[in-house]
């Protein structure tokens, strides 16, 4: 006979964005979770520490930027071809026709440059204004020169960020 599963609910969040990405930031082995507050101010890593005596998984949260609002969607990828992910997200346009915090900034498409010996995130504007990063971000090499690109779809329209930095 199987035990049925059990719902621990570690932590909670009412707006987290989707998707949310899993990656062991801090090389322990265990898997930590990095998520963005999709209807407010808020992006965050959720690092995992040893379990609870019960069980249950313990998280520290650590906050990677409150100065913009709506992370709703994000990619972890090398953008700069130095062998590291950097994190990839931005700006919704106007989530909830505007009405969410910050609904009516402007756009933004952000990466982050992971550190892993101070465990920090260091920020890279890419583009403001026009383009955001809506529900869908997508990386790629799309015009083969070797450089990974950014492909973002929002109420903005289908917008291409050119690599054109170090191969």
């Amino acid at each position: 006979m199987t035990t049925p599963w059990t719902h621990h609910a570690d932590w909670s969040w009412d707006h987290a964005g989707s998707p949310m990405l899993a990656v062991d930031l801090n090389n322990d082995g265990k898997t930590d979770v990095i998520w963005g507050d999709g209807h407010n101010y808020g992006l965050y890593w959720m690092e995992q520490r040893e379990p609870a005596a019960d069980g249950s998984t313990n998280w520290k949260i650590h906050t990677i930027d409150k100065k913009f609002s709506q992370p709703h969607t994000m990619a972890w990828a090398d953008m700069n071809g130095d062998g590291r992910h950097e994190l990839i997200t931005g700006k919704r346009v106007k989530a909830h026709s505007g009405k969410d915090p910050g609904g009516l900034e402007d756009p933004v498409v952000l990466i982050y440059s992971w550190n892993p010996e101070t465990l920090q995130f260091s920020k890279n504007e890419i583009h403001r204004g026009e383009a955001g990063v809506g529900l869908q971000v997508r990386i790629a090499d799309l015009n083969g020169d070797g450089r990974p690109d950014i492909v973002a779809a929002g109420k903005s329209g289908t917008h291409i960020l050119w690599n054109e930095g170090v191969r």
